[in-house]
């Protein structure tokens, strides 16, 4: 699969859902201005849909942001709090892509929609294989780009 307009395969078509118990959703905050903290969300779910072409797949994503677990209860309480995600008024964090590509073999680029605290923001694109992690990067609130 090289180009969106290539066909995929018959096999692959259909909506498959993302398995928490094989893949990652990780977390990279600012934290007291000093260093990047690394993390990950325990509770999310999703669904990648495979279309005839690249141009007609989505991947959808909701992220529980209450489900943060940097392995340092105070730390992550904080990351909870209106300093951070606002979990208690801002619960989910979503995204839904607005287009996927080919980067290379088994590899795909993916671009959309990130939602964090109410706030929209179209992100560049990400690219994704078969290690199945996705990078969510919080800073103060506000939505950061990963890294290149």
């Amino acid at each position: 699969m090289s180009t969106s307009a290539e066909t995929i395969p018959s096999e692959l078509v259909g909506t498959w859902d993302i398995d928490p118990n094989h893949s990652t959703l990780e977390a990279v905050a600012r934290y007291a201005m000093l260093s990047n903290v690394r993390g990950h969300f325990d509770t999310f779910s999703g669904a990648i849909t495979v279309g005839q072409t690249l141009s007609e797949s989505t991947v959808d994503v909701e992220i529980d942001a209450a489900s943060i677990n940097t392995g340092v209860e105070m730390r992550d309480n904080h990351l909870r709090s209106a300093d951070f995600m606002d979990v208690e008024h801002h619960p989910k964090i979503t995204f839904h892509s607005t287009g996927v590509e080919a980067a290379g073999e088994e590899r795909y680029r993916v671009r959309g929609d990130f939602t964090l605290r109410g706030e929209v923001e179209q992100r560049r694109p990400h690219t994704l294989g078969r290690e199945r992690r996705l990078n969510v990067h919080l800073d103060s609130g506000h939505l950061t780009a990963p890294p290149s």
